[in-house]
């Protein structure tokens, strides 16, 4: 339970990472990196998990802390799970209302 709790906040903040107007402390170099690499891997593989080399497995494993948290994380920036424009939906209200 703790580790995907860990895995979900891991998401969310890889999926904030990309949002230009994000508030909050900067990265610090380890973390630009980290991200860096995330948009890489998740581009070429285009958030499919068995698309991804060994290497470039090990290293989503490396960042997420597990294969869960790395599939999670993968997913997340891939666009394929999270939030993805503005709060609401297009009309700024609660989905689906």
């Amino acid at each position: 339970m703790k580790q995907t709790l860990l895995c979900l906040c891991l998401a969310c903040i890889v999926a904030g990472c990309s949002n230009n107007g994000a508030s909050g402390p900067p990265l610090n170099s380890e973390q630009e990196k980290q991200s860096s690499q995330l948009d890489e891997i998740a581009k070429k593989s285009g958030g499919d998990w068995n698309k991804l080399s060994d290497a470039d497995k090990q290293a989503m494993i490396q960042i997420g802390g597990s294969e869960q948290g790395a599939k999670m994380l993968l997913l997340g920036k891939s666009g394929k799970i999270g939030r993805h424009g503005p709060p609401g939906g297009p009309s700024g209200g609660p989905p689906g209302g």
